[in-house]
């Protein structure tokens, strides 16, 4: 078991269980978010005792404890799964395959500073999507 991942799980209340550990580390290395049935999909693989409502209790345990972040995409109108990055990010969607690309800079931080001091809100969280179609779907749509 990766010790700094006991140690991340520790710190935040939460019992290193193997199952947890494992689940954190798939989570840790993914590049985009993914649904409770891609990560049961991966884990599967590796250790078989595992079984869908085990992910979402561990899921939601993450997301009480503030290691991950639940949201809805668009694009298929599942809840997805992410570690909390010290960076968040925004997606770049194809509406036809549902392949999710990240965006690695942010475009609205400034628009959101600007928002707050006209209105006086606190902006707690802001999300952007942009869809599109990828390359690859391209071409059966007749799409150059």
């Amino acid at each position: 078991m990766n010790k700094d991942t006991i140690e991340i799980l520790n710190k935040q209340g939460i019992k290193a269980t193997k199952q947890r550990v494992f689940l954190y580390e798939i989570l840790k290395k993914q590049e985009k978010p993914l649904t409770a049935e891609e990560i049961y999909f991966l884990a599967k693989k590796e250790i078989n005792s595992f079984n869908l409502s085990t992910i979402y209790r561990i899921l939601d345990t993450f997301v009480k404890k503030k290691l991950v972040v639940k949201y809805k995409l668009d694009i298929d109108e599942k809840f997805h799964f992410e570690i909390i990055r010290e960076k968040h990010r925004h997606y770049l969607l194809c509406i036809c395959c549902n392949q999710i690309i990240p965006i690695s800079d942010c475009p609205i931080e400034k628009y959101e500073h600007d928002i707050a001091e006209q209105t006086g809100y606190v902006i707690v969280d802001h999300n952007l999507e942009i869809k599109g179609i990828c390359p690859n779907c391209q071409g059966p749509y007749g799409i150059h």
